[in-house]
Formats: structure tokens, sequence, C-alpha cells
């Protein structure tokens, strides 16, 4: 049970909890002691506290009730912190003539970063985003991606996916203009601050022609593509669920393999001599790797299912990367592991081309059961 109280934004009414409340009071106090620096700061303050009402607005319209701190926390996160802010300035400083010489040039793919733009996306906002990097209209990067897909069997598709994974997705204000190639100042983050929801707005309400068939066909191709993941999901589910079976069995084969298997079967141990060898290196790293790349990939797809439903936290680009490596690591290792063992599998039928099965005469309760099913 939280307590909760109800604040007055802009002439609106919202109830947010105690806990909430605190956090955006400091965060707007924290602004306003940033913005009171600079010239015409409070007209800048009250412009992100304008926003901050707007995103409040948007919440009550979802249906939620109470604002809880897990919303104001998303809020600072699309707005951005002032120690952001401060330490941009900073570098802006020390830059100082160095920026000067090159403010014709701010444009320019020097100066600029490459992100995925969410307020004009498809499907990843890929595309829209090697649009401001590049240059261009991004309705005609979006029709040589599809022409390409058809030219090369969607092989390009694979690419697309690894940017998708790799490239941050804008978030912050700075995002935004290091995506447009625009100095970090007060007052550009103040419009960039100010003119998100309109430029979210114009890309929702302003496609007509090709880009609303091209909306259409990307909405149909996420779904599918969320069908396939969650298809993916099983699959690895399953295979890891067979490693854990196989584990088991390869630990009994190593404590007793002679007499535990040996007695559940009718057979004598020279039946048994075409099995791997449950000591090798081989095996064992073929488990692990095994498992490494099954639980990769199901901790990544569940992890981006949470985060679609503001449930996690978005991954680094960093941390994408290095779970890309371990995975082509570990899928290495299985296929290396894997085809020694099925060379080892083929040594041995080469060496031994004829088995002789007999059945066990040795006091056991089984014995009966096995001849009545010989006899059957």
């Amino acid at each position: 049970m939280k307590k909760n109280v109800t604040i007055n934004l802009f002439g609106s009414l919202f109830a947010i909890d105690e806990d909430a409340y605190e956090l955006l009071k400091k965060y707007e106090e924290s602004l306003r002691a940033y913005f009171c620096k600079q010239e015409g700061g409070e007209e800048i303050a009250d412009d992100i506290e304008r926003r901050i009402a707007e995103l409040f607005e948007e919440l009550k319209t979802q249906g939620i009730e109470a604002i809880s701190i897990e919303h104001v926390q998303d809020i600072i996160k699309r707005i951005g912190a002032p120690e952001q802010m401060t330490d941009n300035d900073n570098e802006g400083e020390k830059a100082g003539a160095a920026q000067n010489a090159t403010k014709t040039t701010s444009k320019g793919i020097s100066k600029k970063k490459l992100f995925r733009d969410p307020n004009d996306q498809m499907l990843g906002g890929v595309m829209s985003g090697l649009s401001h990097y590049f240059g261009g209209d991004v309705l005609l990067w979006r029709l040589l991606v599809i022409i390409l897909c058809l030219l090369t069997s969607f092989t390009i598709l694979l690419a697309y996916i690894a940017m998708w994974i790799i490239v941050p997705l804008a978030r912050t204000p700075e995002d935004f203009l290091l995506m447009e190639g625009r100095e970090v100042t007060p007052d550009n983050i103040a419009q960039t601050i100010m003119g998100n929801n309109d430029a979210a707005n114009t890309c929702t309400t302003g496609r007509t022609g090709i880009n609303s068939i091209l909306g259409i066909c990307m909405t149909i191709f996420k779904i599918t593509l969320y069908l396939v993941g969650g298809f993916v999901v099983l699959a690895f589910a399953g295979c890891l669920v067979g490693l854990i079976v196989l584990t088991i069995l390869a630990l009994v084969g190593v404590i007793s393999f002679g007499t535990v298997f040996a007695t559940f079967t009718p057979f004598d141990e020279n039946a048994f001599v075409f099995l791997p060898s449950y000591c090798s290196f081989s095996f064992w790293m073929l488990i692990i790797a095994g498992f490494i790349c099954c639980i990769i990939p199901i901790y990544c797809l569940t992890h981006h299912f949470l985060r679609l439903r503001n449930k996690a936290k978005s991954m680094s680009t960093l941390q994408r990367c290095l779970w890309i490596i371990v995975w082509i690591i570990s899928v290495g290792a299985v296929i290396a592991s894997g085809t020694i063992l099925i060379h080892g599998f083929d040594n041995a039928f080469s060496n031994k081309r004829e088995y002789i099965l007999t059945t066990k005469k040795k006091h056991s309760p089984n014995n009966k059961v096995w001849e009545k099913c010989y006899q059957a």
C-alpha cells in the first residue's frame, strides 16, 4: 500500500504516488537550477514542465489512475537528466574554437551518431536512422531494402536484424540532437523535448499512399517475426530439456556404466561399444556449449518481450554485442565437438564391423521378461 497525493500541473490534476512525487519534485528543481543559468532558462523549464504534463495526460488516457515512480523514471529517461546536459556543455566549452570552426558543417556525418528513430519507425527504426545519418528520403531507403531483400533472397534481412539489435534507439533529447547532427545546447534540447510529440503525431497521421502500404506490410511482418520468435523460444526450450536429460544419462553412465545400463537392458556390455565415451572432452564440450547456445536466445527474446511491457530495462549496445559473440562461439563449439563425436562414431563402426549381441544368463529378475518378449 502506497500513499497517494494529488498535484496541479499546468491546470490539470494528477494522482501520483508519494515516492513518485518526491522524484518528480527533485527532477524539476534540478532542471530549474540548471536552466536558470541560461538566458530564457525559466521559459525553457516551463516548456519542459508543460511537456511532462502532456505525458501525464497521455497516461491518464491509457486508463492509468495513479502515476507510479516507474512512470516518472521513464519520463526522465525520455527527457534527459540535467547531469547529462551539464556534461555535454562542459565538453562543448572544452571544444571552444573547434566548435566555432565547424559550425558550418554541423550537419555533416562526422558530427552525427547513428541511432534508430522511434518517431518514424515501421519495424525497428533502422532505415529512418540511416536516412538521418547519410541523408535522403526515408521512403527511398525502405524501398531500397525491399528490393535488396528480393534480389538477395532475403539475405539482407539478416543484416537489418543485426543492425536492429546493435544500433541503439534514440531516447533522450541528446540522442535526437546527435542523430540529426545538431549541437547540444539548452535551446536545442528544449526544442527537441517539445518537438518529439509533434514529430510522432506527424509520422503516425501523415502516412499516405506508399507509406500506408509499407506500414501494413511491416505490421504483418512484425507479427510474423514475433510468432517466429515465440517458436524459436519453444524450440530452444525443447533442446534445453533434451540436453538436461542427456546430461543426467551421461552422469549415470560415468558413475556406473557397466552395471546400470547392463542391468536394465537385455544385452551384455559389448553391445555398448559403439556409444560415445562419456568421459571425453568433446562430449562435455558439446553439452556445455549446447546449454549456452539454447539459454542465450531464450534469455534475449524473453527480455525483449518484457521490455516491450516496460518490465525490464533495455540492454546496452555493448551487452548485446557480447551476447552475440558468446552465442556465435557456443555455436562454433557445438559444431566442432559434434563433428569430432561423429568422426568417433565412424571410426568405431569402421573398426568393428560385426557385433554379437547375447542375452544375459545371469540371475536377474528382468531375464524372464526379455525372454518372453523374444518369444513373442
